[in-house]
């Protein structure tokens, strides 16, 4: 999914997502396809599920 896409179908929530298709040019990376692995209402629950 692109990021528009996802913030449009998930909106003020807050995410833990997954770059799974990126590329890199010069020093910028590009991602071009992400992944929504869970999905939170409140910031620290999604903080604590990335740290995992």
């Amino acid at each position: 999914m692109l990021w528009q896409d996802i913030r449009e179908k998930h909106p003020k929530k807050w995410l833990v997502i997954e770059a799974k298709k990126f590329h890199q040019t010069d020093d910028k990376f590009v991602i071009e396809d992400l992944e929504v692995l869970d999905i939170f209402d409140k910031s620290f629950d999604a903080y604590d599920e990335y740290r995992k």
